[in-house]
């Protein structure tokens, strides 16, 4: 697969630092009825996070094969530290708390992993994890397998349908998120109603390009951003602009967070890891004609 490639390109260089050796062993070229983006969003992840739980000199191996159900099976299998059981049985848990650092301090949200399980699952597919603590991981997830030949790979049913995107604008949109992967998300669900998606990482950066482009629709703000958090990024934003449309986001949930967030400014707020249904509601509520 193409994709496999490119996710491997990614991860080459952290993967060269640590000395780890990446093998991708897919002897055709599977084609499946899922969304490009999705797909090439899991593989990346699990790739990732492969090499970051894997100490030096270790290996990581990518495969795929025909499985049961005309569903293809891609498999990612390292050498790492694993999990232990309680881990292992949470691992794609909302309320899991499986955020550690890889084997050379890299840095780990644990959010990932629910936002592939999220994608793997609109593909019609599962995905699951095998694992002992010391002995390494091998994560796979399936896919339904394309019945017709076809060049690149088949998108499903989106979310925003293009009836339902037809009563919405093109949106400008501004994801102030510094996890890439939240950031995707956003993006690949809302591809439908917009063209012109930007992204930064930081509250200072997301205050700046509302100030230099007053034509954005709405704000994807997270809360827990480096710099300048997602709520003074709001009220300094709310000081030149009423008008655009700002969602909260952040992965923890306490009473107290809405409030603050429309409090400082916010129109909304929606909860990680986001799920399509809530966040085409949001859309719609704020912009469906």
């Amino acid at each position: 697969m193409a994709i496999v490639a490119e996710c491997k390109n990614i991860v080459a260089e952290s993967a060269r630092k640590k000395k780890i050796e990446i093998r991708v062993a897919i002897p055709d070229q599977p084609e499946v009825l899922a969304d490009k983006n999705m797909v090439q969003t899991v593989i990346r992840n699990l790739i990732s996070n492969a090499v970051k739980f894997t100490p030096q000199g270790g290996q990581v191996s990518i495969s795929a094969k025909p499985a049961e159900n005309n569903m293809l099976k891609v498999s990612v299998k390292d050498t790492g530290i694993g999990m232990n059981e309680k881990m292992l049985n949470s691992i794609f848990s909302i309320d899991a708390n499986t955020k550690r650092p890889g084997t050379d301090g890299e840095k780990s949200t644990g959010l990932g992993l629910l936002l592939c399980s999220e994608f793997v699952e609109k593909q019609g597919g599962k995905i699951w994890v095998e694992s002992e603590q010391f002995n390494g991981s091998v994560f796979s997830f399936t896919l339904p397998l394309s019945e017709q030949s076809t060049d690149t790979i088949s998108r499903p049913k989106a979310e925003l349908t293009a009836k339902s995107a037809g009563k919405i604008k093109n949106l400008k949109i501004l994801i102030a998120e510094d996890d890439e992967i939240s950031a995707i998300l956003i993006s690949v669900f809302l591809k439908h109603v917009s063209s012109d998606v930007v992204k930064v990482k930081t509250g200072f950066e997301a205050i700046e390009t509302c100030r230099n482009n007053p034509d954005i629709d709405v704000v994807f703000m997270d809360i827990g951003m480096p710099e300048i958090d997602g709520l003074e990024a709001t009220r300094q934003i709310r000081q030149f602009n009423q008008e655009v449309i700002i969602i909260a986001q952040t992965t923890f949930i306490f009473s107290g967070d809405r409030k603050n967030a429309i409090d400082a400014g916010c129109n909304d707020y929606i909860a990680k890891p986001i799920k399509p249904d809530e966040l085409v509601s949001l859309i719609e509520k704020y912009f469906k004609k």
